[in-house]
């Protein structure tokens, strides 16, 4: 099972730039892996899916957008990631972020 958070949070006042920093390190904290700006990726067991849901829910921050999605492992495996044209599996691309 994976979890996915995706985010939009507000950066514009120095709180809010506090809150956003805050979540992303908790993210990191719980095993969160970047996949791209803003979405982080984590393997989970099917039974601790809904404990670290819970987690991350209770990092939200007040202001703004945030995603949350579970996905089996089929489902993730089947996510295509294309770069420069060249594709990807999800496990292959964990490591390549060209920005």
């Amino acid at each position: 099972m994976w979890l996915l958070v995706m985010f939009d949070l507000p950066t514009s006042e120095k709180e809010d730039i506090k809150a956003y920093s805050k979540f992303r390190t908790s993210l990191l904290r719980e095993g969160f892996r970047m996949v791209q700006y803003s979405v982080y990726s984590r393997n989970t067991s099917d039974t601790g899916n809904q404990s670290l849901l819970k987690r991350v829910r209770n990092k939200i921050p007040d202001k703004g957008h945030v995603r949350l999605m579970s996905l089996t492992d089929q489902q993730y495996a089947s996510v295509r990631v294309v770069i420069d044209k060249e594709e990807f599996s999800p496990e292959k691309s964990q490591n390549v972020f060209i920005f």
